[in-house]
């Protein structure tokens, strides 16, 4: 009897990550994989959906598709994406279906996006500054617009610095040129009601964290953690 309980759990769990979703993880502009760190997914299979250098002129549509192609869309699978990789889960949602999209500290359509986007879309003077311009005065007026622990502030500074000045420009100008105006349903919005960067006041968010920045996946883990967990096991 022993044995036959024993060999009953044992399948059990190898059934339960036999058939768990695979979960990709896509960061913002000036992040990777370590802004996740903080997360406890351990019941899932994660897969970091670092970004790839984009090509000369490349539109915001064509790199997004040169990044699902590392989708394994055979298996269940979800996607969660912070800022620009939240704008992206946006984009994939309607293309792949996952079986759950989730959006943190993003936007979903361009009206989402500060006034200040607009503006730029009409009077694109970001054209005239350069990746390590931009490098340089987003790591300096970042920390003092969005709050965030010594640890978190320099953890976003060494992510940023291995960003290359080719990609911190092509993001910017997808960002400001986004066209998208709607969203898929199925898509859940996290976001924090200090972020300064997306302003909740043009978010129309499912989840808002009380006192949270632009980086709330790293400073308020446990509750995005506990906010992820759940929309997951809701869609099971």
């Amino acid at each position: 009897m022993t044995r036959f309980f024993l060999l009953l759990i044992f399948m059990i769990l190898m059934m339960k990550g036999l058939f768990a979703q695979t979960l990709y993880l896509i960061p913002g502009t000036g992040a990777d994989h370590h802004l996740f760190d903080r997360l406890d997914l351990a019941d899932y299979k994660t897969v970091h959906l670092d970004y790839i250098e984009p090509k000369p002129k490349e539109e915001f549509e064509q790199y997004i598709s040169r990044l699902a192609e590392r989708i394994d869309t055979t298996e269940r699978f979800a996607l969660i994406g912070v800022s620009l990789g939240g704008m992206i889960v946006t984009e994939l949602a309607e293309q792949l279906q996952p079986e759950a999209a989730i959006v943190i500290a993003g936007a979903k359509h361009r009206n989402e996006l500060p006034t200040t986007y607009r503006i730029f879309r009409h009077l694109p003077v970001y054209h005239l500054i350069g990746g390590r311009t931009m490098r340089w005065s987003t790591k300096r007026l970042q920390p003092l617009f969005e709050p965030m622990d010594e640890e978190a502030e320099w953890l976003f500074k060494d992510m940023l610095n291995a960003k290359s000045s080719a990609f911190l420009r092509a993001a910017v100008r997808w960002m400001i040129g986004w066209e998208r105006t709607t969203y898929s349903d199925s898509i859940v919005h996290i976001h924090g009601t200090k972020d300064h960067t997306l302003p909740t006041k043009f978010i129309t968010a499912d989840h808002l964290i009380e006192g949270g920045g632009h980086m709330i996946v790293y400073t308020h883990a446990s509750e995005v953690n506990r906010l992820i967990l759940n929309i997951l096991e809701s869609d099971n």
